[in-house]
C-alpha cells in the first residue's frame, strides 16, 4: 500500500511539475556532493597529505590520533562550506533577502 501511495503522487507527482524539477535536481547534487566531497577530503587527509604535512612542520611524524582529528576538522570545514553554498544559492534563485514588511526606507518612497 505506501508502493501505491509512492506511484499515485509523491515523488512522481512532484518531478512532473516542470517548475520543481531544477529544485529537485540541485537537492540531489548537493546531497551527493555533501557525502562526497566530506569523505574524499578526509580519506585523502589521512592517508596521504598529513604525514609529509607533520615531517614537514612538526619534524615528526603525526600519530593515528593526530591525523584522526585533523582529518576531521577538515571534512567539517568542507561540510560547512557545502552548506554556506547551498544556502547562498537557494538565497539567489529565491532573489535575495527581502527587508521586513513593516520597516520603511527611502527607497521605498
Amino acid at each position: 500500500m505506501a508502493g501505491q501511495a509512492m506511484s499515485d503522487g509523491g515523488l512522481g507527482r512532484i518531478m512532473s511539475v516542470p517548475a520543481n524539477k531544477p529544485i529537485i535536481y540541485k537537492l540531489i547534487t548537493y546531497t551527493i556532493v555533501m557525502v562526497t566531497i566530506p569523505v574524499s577530503i578526509f580519506l585523502f587527509s589521512f592517508y596521504l597529505a598529513l604525514d609529509p604535512a607533520f615531517l614537514l612542520l612538526a619534524q615528526r611524524p603525526g600519530g593515528e590520533g593526530e591525523k584522526l582529528i585533523w582529518s576531521a576538522v577538515f571534512a567539517v570545514i568542507s561540510v560547512n562550506a557545502i552548506m554556506a553554498a547551498y544556502v547562498v544559492s537557494a538565497i539567489r534563485e529565491d532573489g535575495g533577502l527581502v527587508a521586513d514588511a513593516g520597516s520603511t526606507s527611502s527607497a521605498r518612497l
